[in-house]
């Protein structure tokens, strides 16, 4: 797994409605990076501890806008998403515009073949 630092920028509801473990928490983080200028949604992430899922649910400023850290296996090259994500931690030592995702410049296949 390799860690992803990535911008807070939203939440989902616990999936198990009003019964249940999490019931009235948050389920899952959003989080983005910036892709070419703009914040853009890379995936919706969870595995927090559940004493951080009870912060995030009462102090969401807290988190929003924040950066943090994501475990993942892969991020894949065409949606940018993050793939098996878990959620590691917040990070207070790095700049929300410092989660920048560089595009490669390849136009289409031709470009990336090689001539042996």
């Amino acid at each position: 797994r390799d860690l992803y630092d990535c911008i807070v920028i939203g939440f989902t509801d616990a999936k198990f409605g009003k019964t249940g473990k999490f019931a009235g928490l948050v389920g899952a983080v959003t989080v983005g990076m910036i892709v070419n200028g703009v914040l853009r949604p890379i995936c919706n992430v969870s595995g927090m501890a559940d004493s951080v899922r009870i912060d995030m649910t009462l102090y969401p400023d807290r988190y929003i806008g924040k950066v943090c850290s994501i475990w993942a296996m892969e991020q894949d090259r065409n949606s940018l998403a993050l793939i098996e994500p878990s959620w590691r931690s917040l990070r207070i030592d790095k700049r929300p515009e410092e989660c920048i995702y560089e595009l490669d410049r390849v136009d289409d296949q031709e470009d990336r073949m090689v001539d042996l």
